[in-house]
């Protein structure tokens, strides 16, 4: 299974479009294999052929972290092309960095405003696909800034 990420996408991004996090900042979540090729700032994921309901895929890596400031959406965005058609998962998690000040778990952004777009991608096509949450839940009393740690899985249903 392959999956690309085009040149020219930005990975992160706030509403205002503000660059959070350079490009190759994502790691290996659960896939048999992540690559990165910067010369054309394109990753490839092996996936295993599996009935994970999350799938298997990609995170944000810890360093540096992604820090939602209060009041703020993200948004991840990419083109995928895979040879087979395959779905889609996100595991949205996101904590404030002190277990003290956490209100829900790993689940602190405004839930009910996730962004998301297909959950579906066909076979042999470029698709841009993104992904993305608001700090804003009535929680966060305090108005915390939140790091996100979200992942992207690659449902083979083998």
């Amino acid at each position: 299974m392959k999956v690309d990420k085009k040149a020219n996408m930005h990975p992160f991004e706030l509403e205002e479009t503000t660059d959070m996090v350079p490009n190759a900042k994502f790691i290996n979540n659960s896939a048999n294999s992540v690559t990165y090729d910067a010369a054309t700032d394109t990753y490839t994921i092996v996936s295993k052929a599996d009935t994970s309901s999350w799938g298997y895929g990609v995170r944000l890596a810890d360093d540096p972290p992604l820090w939602v400031p209060y009041g703020a959406t993200y948004r991840w965005t990419a083109e995928v092309w895979t040879p087979v058609a395959l779905s889609v998962n996100t595991d949205y998690n996101n904590t404030t960095g002190n277990s003290d000040t956490n209100w829900a778990g790993n689940d602190n952004d405004a839930t009910g405003t996730r962004l998301a777009s297909v959950i579906s991608i066909p076979a042999n096509t470029w698709t841009r696909i993104y992904r993305g949450a608001s700090n804003t839940n009535n929680g966060n009393t305090n108005n915390l800034p939140i790091r996100d740690y979200s992942s992207l899985g690659l449902v083979t249903n083998g």
